[in-house]
């Protein structure tokens, strides 16, 4: 009689097991966030960035070891013309025994340079010049990085240069420019926060400064025009001298102060931050100062 009535509990718990499994499930719970198609979709796309990003770095890595090495073997023509064009142009084979990227590191360590600022349109991203970006279209914001600043970023950081991002976008404006769906939007140096942390997080430790100003909008006086108010406040938060800043960006006037920090033109807005758009200019003056 015992083992009946055991017998029969347990009848009716695995009858409720059962139900409990067959229940239909609510509309909430049927699909989890993070398999839903839209999710789906940008978590493919991010991880589509971070695996390219991976095998560049890997590119660039063996271009280094194989020059470093004194011979270039490669099992095909083909294998060789890839990596001349993953790897070859940050490795220098082309500019003598020293790389483009560690000169860099050794011409702003020569000028005393602790601080590298960069303007986001044009210079760290082609794309969103108007200074916003729709959150749906942030995947092909992030596509849109230029392609040197992500080794440059990565190379300034691994050397312990402090970076800094500068807009002339103030977010508060362009929110009072789209109303009340501002929300919808990624804007100014929020921009520049999310392709540093998507597509280059070695820097974003870094990267501890952004500024969004627009002196134009603010009547800002003479002493506060173009960058000169973002170089001054980020001088002053990671506690160096003026001249110890270094400024990319696109716009000429940008670049004018009286405070001795250093400024160089990016020349192709659609290309974005090349190294050559510093070497050019420091090499330039080298030739100068020699003749």
């Amino acid at each position: 009689m015992a083992f009946n009535s055991l017998l029969a509990r347990q009848c009716r718990f695995d009858s409720h097991c059962l139900l409990d499994q067959l229940r239909p499930l609510s509309r909430a719970s049927r699909v989890p966030v993070s398999f839903r198609p839209e999710h789906v979709g940008r978590q493919r796309h991010f991880a589509s960035l971070r695996e390219r990003d991976r095998r560049d770095r890997e590119k660039i890595e063996q271009a280094r070891l194989t020059a470093a090495a004194g011979a270039l073997s490669v099992p095909s023509v083909s294998a060789l013309v890839a990596g001349i064009l993953a790897g070859g142009w940050y490795a220098g084979w082309f500019e003598g025994t020293e790389k483009k990227e560690d000169q860099f590191v050794r011409k702003l360590r020569e000028d005393g340079i602790k601080v590298v600022v960069f303007e986001i349109f044009g210079v760290m991203n082609t794309s969103a010049p108007e200074g916003y970006v729709p959150q749906h279209e942030l995947p092909d914001y992030l596509e849109a990085a230029a392609l040197d600043f992500l080794p440059i970023a990565r190379k300034l950081a691994h050397h312990g240069f402090k970076l800094a991002v500068a807009s002339n976008i103030e977010e508060d404006l362009v929110k009072n420019k789209l109303g009340k769906h501002s929300d919808k939007y990624l804007i100014g140096t929020e921009l520049g926060k999310v392709l540093i942390n998507k597509r280059v997080p070695e820097a974003a430790s870094a990267t501890q400064v952004y500024i969004g100003f627009d002196p134009k909008a603010n009547k800002a006086p003479e002493h506060e025009a173009g960058k000169r108010y973002h170089i001054r406040q980020i001088a002053g938060r990671y506690g160096v001298k003026p001249k110890e800043v270094l400024l990319f960006d696109i716009c000429p006037e940008n670049l004018l102060n009286e405070e001795g920090w250093q400024g160089v033109l990016v020349r192709d807005r659609k290309v974005g931050l090349q190294l050559d758009d510093y070497l050019d200019v420091v090499n330039g003056a080298a030739a100068l100062r020699a003749a």
